[in-house]
């Protein structure tokens, strides 16, 4: 099969290394989360530097409020003691304009009758550094076939290992993870793969990141092979 080799711009190889991350400016993430029953869901603060990682979170509507860990469960009340939700803080991403952290396995529960009212896999909550960027670059985004566009949203060269986060669009949002330096990642529409690969670099520049995947292969419904390119490089200005 022939390799599509997708060079981007050498300016930015040339860059003075610059030890600052990024965190996605371009999307329409809050730091709260609107739960059923008039309940609020509110990432306070983070804490970057400390190991593990860990954020406050806070149930609002005279609620709960804790300082939770990376990887730990967590359980959140009213002002009255009825359980309210419980959840995962999967992880804490750090960058130059924001912390973004995951919550996944979020249960909230009827403040009366103790049943569940609400399940979600995964929420994202996000706190910005600084006003969002209206204008969004066009180098941080593959397009694919089939009408799917495969995004850098944002890099964190903070972590152990390093990490990035992906996203997988298709008129809307399909799916998004983020994903360590030497993993191989894949991303589904529903039960279908659509595209895997891995992530192998990270560049720090003095204006713009860039990240570098290999081996990214596009399938479609059938899992037939549509695209493939042995080097694909994503850049987004800070």
């Amino acid at each position: 099969m022939k390799k599509i080799v997708v060079m981007m711009a050498i300016a930015v190889l040339l860059a003075v290394v610059s030890p600052a991350g990024a965190a996605n400016t371009d999307t329409k993430l809050t730091d709260t989360l609107n739960l059923e029953q008039g309940y609020k869901l509110h990432l306070v603060s983070t804490d970057v530097n400390s190991s593990p990682r860990t954020a406050v979170l806070q149930l609002n509507h005279a609620g709960d409020e804790k300082l939770v860990a990376s990887g730990d469960e967590f359980s959140l009340y009213d002002g009255q003691g009825h359980l309210i939700v419980t959840a995962k803080l999967d992880s804490v991403f750090a960058g130059a304009t924001g912390t973004l952290v995951q919550i996944k396995n979020l249960v909230q529960y009827d403040k009366n009758t103790g049943e569940i009212i609400l399940t979600m896999d995964r929420v994202i909550l996000l706190i910005p550094s600084h006003p969002p960027v209206n204008e969004k670059p066009v180098t941080d985004t593959l397009k694919l076939k089939q009408g799917y566009k495969l995004q850098l949203m944002a890099a964190d060269d903070k972590a152990v290992p390093v990490q990035i986060w992906l996203q997988l669009t298709h008129g809307s949002i399909v799916s998004d993870k983020v994903v360590a330096i030497g993993e191989n990642f894949g991303f589904y529409d529903g039960s279908v793969l659509v595209v895997n690969g891995t992530f192998t670099t990270l560049f720090l520049g003095s204006t713009a990141y860039m990240a570098e995947l290999e081996d990214l292969t596009q399938y479609n419904n059938n899992g037939k092979i549509i695209l493939y390119l042995d080097r694909v490089i994503l850049v987004k200005p800070y």
